[in-house]
């Protein structure tokens, strides 16, 4: 796709719930990512793409190589690029993200839309995942691609990331993270009172979730549930 400045966005790797790793298979999801990522940098090049991800670094905290997460948050931080970051320098008023800059130049995209947010899995079944958001308490469904497994994935997991909704079958993306259990009522709870008191904002929230996960991640010796005791919206 692109290379330079050690972005490494030329290959979208899969991650652990999926069959593919270490194969050629990719799925409509991961076709349609690498397509847009593509045609974006073709448009602004690859100097946004270097601006963004120090962004994203400032906001969800400092990954590096040997990092256990390393591929799971750049997959993460190419959602973040491709579907939330506005392009100011295009439309200081009203900026489009990437995602909605080639949707209208490409009506036929494969991804209708897509949710941002932290997850519960409340089911898992042979045909995919029952979750539910928690920031909004709505319930998603999960269709199972191909050659995609949910091994990795337990009953009551809480994990951030993006739920794309593709001809009306919502899939999960790759970049997925996962929260350790003894944080999950924290984490709850911090959510349940930023609403209660009218501040809860989803963005700054999740970029706290994952600081705090890489934090956690970091310091293994330490009970994550303080780390996460700072959690806040």
């Amino acid at each position: 796709m692109v290379s330079g400045q050690s972005i490494e966005i030329s290959v979208i790797p899969p991650v652990a719930i999926d069959g593919s790793v270490g194969g050629e298979w990719r799925s409509p999801l991961d076709q349609q990512r690498e397509e847009i990522i593509t045609w974006v940098v073709n448009l602004l090049g690859v100097e946004e793409v270097v601006r963004a991800k120090e962004e994203f670094f400032a906001q969800t905290g400092m990954i590096f190589h040997d990092d256990e997460s390393y591929h799971r948050r750049m997959s993460y931080f190419i959602d973040y690029f491709l579907f939330i970051r506005p392009l100011t320098q295009l439309d200081p008023v009203q900026p489009p993200t990437p995602f909605a800059l080639y949707r209208d130049k490409h009506p036929g995209t494969a991804i209708h839309s897509f949710t941002h947010s932290l997850f519960k899995v409340i089911k898992i079944q042979n045909s995919g995942l029952a979750l539910k958001d928690l920031c909004s308490d709505d319930k998603i469904r999960i269709q199972k691609q191909s050659d995609e497994l949910f091994d990795g994935i337990a009953k009551s997991d809480v994990f951030q990331g993006f739920v794309f909704h593709m001809e009306d079958t919502p899939v999960l993306s790759h970049g997925l993270i996962f929260h350790p259990a003894r944080s999950h009522r924290l984490l709850v709870k911090a959510l349940k009172e930023a609403k209660k008191q009218g501040r809860f904002e989803r963005l700054s929230y999740l970029a706290h979730c994952a600081r705090l996960q890489l934090k956690h991640a970091r310091l293994r010796h330490v009970d994550p549930r303080l780390v996460y005791a700072e959690v806040r919206s």
